[in-house]
């Protein structure tokens, strides 16, 4: 294929020195899963946390693929273990473990979805070590995802944006070991890989805000990763210290049954002891109020059946550093 580009050795390097300083992405569970904070339950358990019901995901493993290529051994709808947490909805397969080839499976989604939640990683039955593995994404000829290289041991949770991709592709590289031992093929997993439909969602920052008031840095549309994790279509700006409550308004205008978002100070911040407020009013009540630091991460999700105004509010409420990087995560809105 040539819209994917072959595996770096020396992408490799660089990525893996990074990797040694980022903190290996435990509990929880896959897929949309990843938004619920402590674990527990499975992809369709989280789908129902945040107010979706069947009609607004199907899962990928219902999609036959388009096209398997260089794999050791094609991804097949199995269980699949992924650092002691299991998957009863996954995909299974083997990449080769001592030559470089990019394995190669495609969904058409048909510009169907908004995101794609999942868990991916070696699998726990995968005997040799340490089985360093690439995992990407890529969606008609780009790539959606930073790449991620994972060792049999850890697992990877992350929502990918795939709004308007006709053509998915999930990609997997084994990266040959140094140590003059035959490995032949290394066991590789997706779990609970859930694509939330675009027909019946609206995010946030589909709306025009009616109001937006205290902002260091107005909001806007961007991914933000809290506690490690990627989330797409979110609210993002930079509140600042000592000042009133950062807010936007949008106007529901009654037409939407459930609200959720998962809320948190990005992982980019520098100021690791600040700790910040989340606040959502519905036609002036307040609904939640939580405070969260850097390593947390707020999951609200409530019902807004007959919501006109919704009001997301943020405040410093403790800080070394002036201005504090946070956002929205994937904040949505579900259709009556």
């Amino acid at each position: 294929m040539k819209t994917v580009p072959t595996f770096s050795m020396r992408r490799f390097a660089l990525v893996f020195l990074a990797l040694l300083v980022i903190p290996t992405l435990i509990g929880g569970c896959g897929g949309v899963a990843a938004l619920v904070t402590g674990g527990g339950g499975g992809g369709n358990d989280s789908v129902d946390a945040l107010g979706l019901g069947p009609t607004n995901f199907d899962l990928l493993t219902n999609l036959l693929p388009t096209l398997n290529e260089n794999w050791q051994s094609n991804p097949v709808v199995a269980p699949v273990t992924l650092s002691g947490t299991n998957y009863a909805d996954g995909l299974k397969g083997a990449v080769f473990a001592d030559v470089v080839s990019t394995g190669v499976s495609r969904y058409h989604l048909g510009g169907q979805y908004s995101a794609l939640g999942l868990a991916f990683g070696v699998c726990a039955d995968e005997p040799d070590s340490p089985s360093w593995t690439a995992f990407r994404f890529w969606g008609d000829g780009r790539e959606l995802a930073v790449p991620h290289y994972v060792k049999r041991g850890e697992r990877r949770e992350i929502f990918v944006d795939v709004r308007g991709v006709q053509n998915l592709d999930l990609i997997a590289e084994g990266i040959p070991q140094t140590d003059g031992i035959s490995y032949v093929s290394t066991r590789v997993g997706w779990g609970d890989a859930t694509l939330i439909k675009e027909a019946g969602i609206k995010y946030l920052v589909d709306f025009t805000p009616t109001a937006t008031s205290g902002w260091s840095t107005p909001p806007t549309e961007g991914t933000i990763w809290v506690n490690w994790r990627p989330y797409p279509h979110s609210v993002v700006g930079i509140i600042h210290k000592g000042q009133p409550a950062s807010s936007v308004t949008y106007n529901l205008a009654g037409a939407y049954k459930s609200f959720a978002t998962i809320a948190g100070i990005s992982q980019n911040e520098t100021d690791s002891g600040a700790t910040v407020s989340f606040q959502v009013l519905a036609d002036g009540v307040s609904r939640h109020l939580a405070i969260s630091g850097k390593q947390a991460q707020q999951l609200i999700q409530f019902d807004v059946t007959g919501v006109n105004t919704l009001e997301v509010r943020t405040q410093v409420a403790t800080a070394t550093e002036d201005d504090i990087d946070v956002g929205w995560g994937m904040a949505l809105v579900a259709e009556n």
